[in-house]
């Protein structure tokens, strides 16, 4: 049995709940809330000038607070808080209808804990609020608010028209397509090309402008039209599968989609956007 004699002790009510008497003198005979030594100094300060036990409550108080995030769209991300005196800890959002608590599921986990994790965080998030109430027998106290930035993935122009609309052209009918802008990333554009020889060579292609289809027949017969989001300076960018690149500087075409095919005879349209 340990000895409960010693030459320094100081009570340690840090986290306990004292609102009440019977609570006060519950925590105060129990030897694991005291802070002991017999060395000489204590190995700790003690109050000076006081014939008495003062016990003083107090809420929690943070050392840490979280600070904002800012990510990419499908990325993870965590806040965390380091707090003094604290029982228990619930993490809140705000949404824009005032802050709620939170429960741990397939976005949200440790809800209940210093560090609050976001997986996969959708571009829904973005500018959502985020703080952490930690709580003690005496009260809570609430985190700084900190604010979710979701940057949206570039996303890469698709097809509008197509002219003619059919499946099959006359050799020498002039084919042209008109496309819907891409979006996101930044300094981000849209980048076009075509080939008639099968991909041996290609020009830079201006939407809505007409290609030649003239003496195709007697080659491969197909024009391809290719597009992607790309020349990005800086932001998020997103990595398709293996071949396929979107918002990049240019290093080499990649389909982000392919609009083809004007056959002679056959006019067919992939979209692998």
């Amino acid at each position: 049995m340990a000895p409960y004699e010693y030459d320094n002790a100081k009570f340690n009510g840090c986290g306990l709940d004292l609102s009440t008497p019977a609570n006060v003198r519950a925590a105060v005979n129990n030897p694991a809330n005291w802070l002991t030594n017999n060395t000489n100094p204590p190995g700790f300060t003690l109050g000076s000038g006081c014939s008495f036990l003062g016990i003083v409550p107090s809420n929690p108080s943070f050392s840490l607070q979280p600070v904002p995030a800012t990510v990419c769209a499908g990325a993870n991300t965590s806040f965390t808080v380091t707090a003094n005196c604290t029982l228990t800890y619930q993490w809140q959002v705000d949404n824009g209808g005032g802050f709620a608590n939170l429960s741990n599921d397939a976005t949200y986990s440790g809800v209940t804990t210093t560090t609050l994790n976001i997986t996969a965080a959708p571009a829904s998030l973005n500018g959502y609020l985020y703080r952490c109430v930690a709580t003690n027998g005496t009260g809570s106290t609430n985190s700084n608010a900190v604010a979710l930035t979701i940057t949206a993935l570039p996303t890469g122009p698709t097809l509008l028209a197509k002219t003619p609309a059919g499946f099959s052209v006359a050799d020498g009918t002039p084919v042209s397509a008109t496309f819907n802008p891409g979006s996101g990333g930044t300094g981000c554009s849209d980048d076009f090309r075509y080939t008639t020889n099968g991909g041996a060579s290609y020009l830079l292609y201006t939407p809505g402008s007409n290609i030649s289809t003239t003496g195709l027949a007697a080659g491969t017969g197909w024009v391809f039209i290719e597009g992607r989001r790309a020349s990005c300076s800086a932001g998020c960018r997103v990595l398709h599968r293996p071949g396929r690149l979107v918002c990049n500087p240019i290093i080499g075409w990649r389909n982000h989609f392919e609009y083809r095919r004007y056959r002679l005879h056959q006019l067919y349209l992939y979209n692998y956007g």
